[in-house]
């Protein structure tokens, strides 16, 4: 292995470097809680004119690992955790539909194949 890599990497906080502007703070921040990433870069930017949110910025930048380049698999397991990070109660609720939906596909499935049609269609067949 190249560099060691917490055993949840996605949960972790990490410096956005790609999207990032000065050392990608911002970026990681916006990215790991789901904020908007210009209007954190605003409310940063009118902070820094009262000193501690430049001093917490360095601090962050030093402190924070960059953000692996292969953290996801995909781009839609990286959705997904995205989901779970923002908004986990709505991400696993439209997971409980899509479950709910396969399972009643499932039944009718199940009511088919255990059906008299289908064993006298299977006869057929042979």
């Amino acid at each position: 292995m190249n560099g060691h890599i917490p055993a949840n990497p996605r949960r972790k906080l990490y410096r956005d470097t790609e999207n990032g502007k000065l050392a990608g703070v911002c970026a990681g921040i916006a990215s790991h809680f789901g904020f908007n990433l210009k209007a954190l870069r605003l409310v940063w930017g009118v902070g820094f004119l009262f000193f501690w949110p430049g001093v917490i910025y360095l601090l962050l930048a030093l402190l924070l690992p960059r953000k692996p380049e292969n953290l996801f698999a995909s781009e839609a397991q990286e959705n997904f955790y995205r989901g779970v990070n923002r908004d986990p109660k709505q991400l696993f609720g439209d997971l409980r539909l899509r479950f709910r939906d396969l399972d009643l596909r499932l039944q009718q499935m199940e009511k088919h194949v255990t059906s008299r049609a289908f064993d006298f269609d299977h006869e057929l067949q042979q």
